[in-house]
């Protein structure tokens, strides 16, 4: 999965992965415990979770493009 601290350090967020591919109830169980877990932090604050959907080559073209364009 990766580096979560260079992740956490460089994009100011936490990821976690769940395999969907798992049994229904397991898959469940999984998504109610994160869901859970990062509704809100503890000030009371709503977060947010993000759905990232994988192989999609003409949008990954597409953004690359994008940022390439981007100026820091």
């Amino acid at each position: 999965m990766g580096d979560n601290t260079a992740v956490k350090a460089r994009f100011k967020l936490d990821h976690y992965a769940i395999d969907a591919g798992h049994s229904p109830q397991l898959t469940v169980e999984q998504i109610r415990y994160w869901l859970q877990l990062f509704t809100h932090n503890r000030d009371g604050v709503w977060k947010g979770m993000l759905k990232i959907d994988l192989n999609t080559p003409a949008e990954d073209s597409e953004a690359k493009a994008h940022l390439e364009n981007i100026v820091l």
